[in-house]
């Protein structure tokens, strides 16, 4: 068929992508998204080659025929017209991939994460469609369907995410626009949600005998609680971390870069289960690898959502918040609760201060543990020694 503008704009999407000819190797495809791309089909080397000539409308069609011109002469030329353009077909998925091993692996510590979001919020919309052909449009739809949920944050963070790939890729010359640009996030608000002793007793007696989560998922979560530290460090712990009843977390795996020491209680330790001589202490069923942050977040959500813990809905990031909370009632100084939650101070004082705190640090978190214990022994409220130990079935 004879291609005009008319005639272009007309052309309906199908189940399949398909392209249609306008001669001299020109080409237009059509996606079942109905976003359509110039291509250009020659030889080169004895091998058929394709290269992008851009997207339409912001290509017209005789700003393609400008380009195929220019194309053509290159190839008359001896040269290869698309030798810049081996990233032509390149989908989101594989876009998103070549972002992972890239740039962030060797620039994040969080890279992890942004693999997931990748793999569980972006790619099954948009994985395997051209990220030459994803429009503003496409992320704003992606998005819209996160912010039902509703999830505010995630909304943003998946925009921001989305944003870096395509800058990432408009870097590399992969592809010529940022569909996630001029995009607002949502308004977040401040989280405050903490867990009362009413509910840290429910958790506690509840969650170990719930059946379809890990033992270690389920114990890595109450560790959590149990110190203070954060998620994602908690379910990474390795056996080589701890010394002397005292994990050390290394700078490499602090979320801010910053190394702790964080005293291991005895409620701590029966969490932790047999010391090991190297490894995971909450491995997963995946080989050698510890479990992961997101497994925690998911078994609570779904823990939640079934009504197997009966529980307003809380994150395991809320976890380290009610630590910190109930130190405060109890007594705990809020600068040896900052010591123990690793938070930055960026003050003079701190700059010259080289104390140990060790010893507060172990005060308040044999405290914690006795309150913790206190709670799970029905205690609600009140502080005592001892304490019926948890008991994790597989948890040796």
């Amino acid at each position: 068929m004879k291609l005009t503008d008319i005639a272009i704009k007309n052309l309906k999407p199908k189940d399949e992508k398909y392209k249609v000819a306008a001669g001299d190797g020109l080409g237009i495809v059509v996606y079942p998204h109905g976003g359509k791309a110039w291509r250009f089909t020659y030889i080169f080397g004895g091998r058929r080659r394709r290269m992008s000539l851009g997207e339409y409308p912001l290509i017209t069609l005789k700003e393609a025929r400008t380009r195929l011109a220019a194309a053509r002469l290159t190839l008359a030329q001896g040269e290869d017209p698309g030798a810049k353009d081996d990233h032509q077909d390149l989908t989101v998925r594989e876009l998103g991939d070549l972002f992972i091993e890239k740039h962030a692996k060797p620039r994040k510590k969080s890279w992890e994460q942004d693999q997931r979001n990748l793999a569980v919020e972006v790619y099954p919309a948009l994985g395997n469609r051209p990220a030459a052909a994803i429009t503003r449009q496409d992320v704003r739809t992606l998005l819209e369907r996160i912010a039902q949920r509703p999830a505010p944050v995630l909304h943003n963070r998946t925009l921001s995410l989305i944003r870096k790939v395509f800058n990432f890729a408009i870097d590399q010359e992969l592809v010529g626009q940022n569909p996630a640009q001029r995009i607002k996030p949502l308004k977040e608000t401040a989280k405050e949600r903490h867990l009362a002793d009413s509910e840290i007793h429910t958790l506690l007696t509840a969650l170990p005998g719930i059946e379809g989560v890990s033992p270690e998922v389920k114990a890595a979560l109450l560790l959590t609680l149990a110190t203070g530290q954060r998620p994602g460090e908690v379910a990474g712990l390795v056996w080589e971390e701890v010394k002397d009843r005292w994990w050390e977390l290394p700078a490499a795996r602090a979320k801010n870069g910053n190394p702790n020491r964080i005293w291991l209680s005895a409620f701590a330790l029966e969490l932790m289960g047999e010391p090991k001589a190297a490894g995971p202490v909450f491995p997963s069923h995946i080989g050698d690898q510890p479990v992961s942050e997101p497994a925690l977040a998911h078994a609570l959500r779904r823990m939640i959502r079934d009504k197997k813990l009966s529980i307003e809905a809380f994150s395991p990031h809320d976890l380290r918040r009610t630590a910190a909370t109930c130190w405060a009632a109890l007594g705990v100084p809020r600068l040896v609760a900052m010591k123990i939650l690793n938070h930055a101070d960026k003050t003079i004082t701190a700059i010259y201060d080289r104390h140990s705190y060790d010893g507060q640090v172990k005060s308040a978190l044999n405290k914690w543990s006795d309150h913790l214990l206190a709670l799970r022994a029905g205690d609600v409220g009140q502080e005592q020694e001892g304490g019926e130990v948890i008991s994790f079935p597989g948890r040796q």
